[in-house]
């Protein structure tokens, strides 16, 4: 199972920082990102907060942080 493979791996980067993944049968979603097969083909889906309004960052905002 490759997808449980990559998130030990990545588990292993790091002490404190872990992942975790949730995989059935049909589907599987990792980071917010859910693949689902329907009908024999894949579908993605992007997990958002009920309150997202879906702005778009503005670079700006980080322009000065590697100047602190």
């Amino acid at each position: 199972d490759h997808l449980k493979i990559f998130v030990n791996s990545v588990n292993n980067i790091h002490l404190i920082i872990k992942f975790s993944t949730n995989q059935s049968l049909t589907n599987a979603s990792f980071l917010g990102i859910i693949v689902s097969l329907h009908n024999g083909a894949a579908e993605t889906d992007l997990y958002t907060k009920p309150l997202d309004e879906h702005q778009p960052c503005n670079i700006t905002l980080f322009e000065n942080v590697n100047k602190k």
